[in-house]
């Protein structure tokens, strides 16, 4: 099926130069997306890809543009199907941008829709890797509780 998305030099090279200024939340999705096409391909491709053109058209309003980003997005992913070096780099990468900005875990949502096996494995790396960047040490968690604790009784005082 990826093998449709095969661009030659000069056609991928046009395409990258016409969606290069589209803005960095699309740069963005042109990362994060092929990444979920090759996970969720391993248990429906198919549904992945319509599943990522569904994304892409919603949020590109011209059709032209969305038909070049989809493309984009559709080459990479068969990179990542040739060569699996790129894509563990690739996903590891994805996946600390997700951590980063937890908003964007909601294209993950739309592009695995339907695929659950992937979407758990998925939401739980993302929930594991989440909880190990933002965990507080005990004496943080104990300074904060101390803050709390005297911020409700100096509110209750004043009322």
């Amino acid at each position: 099926m990826l093998d449709q998305y095969n661009l030659g030099f000069l056609e991928r090279t046009l395409i990258k130069w016409q969606t290069r200024a589209l803005g960095p939340k699309f740069e963005k999705m042109i990362i994060l997306l092929p990444v979920f096409v090759r996970i969720g391909g391993n248990e429906n491709l198919e549904r992945c890809v319509q599943n990522v053109r569904r994304i892409i058209f919603t949020h590109i309003k011209s059709r032209r543009v969305a038909v070049m980003v989809f493309r984009r997005i559709m080459f990479r992913a068969k990179k990542y199907y040739d060569n699996e070096e790129s894509f563990y780099e690739a996903k590891q990468k994805v996946y600390e941008m997700i951590t980063q900005n937890i908003q964007m875990f909601s294209l993950v949502l739309d592009a695995l829709e339907g695929i659950d096996r992937e979407l758990g494995r998925s939401m739980m790396i993302v929930k594991r890797n989440y909880e190990e960047a933002f965990e507080m040490t005990s004496e943080t968690r104990r300074l904060l509780k101390y803050q709390e604790r005297r911020y409700f009784e100096l509110e209750e005082s004043l009322t």
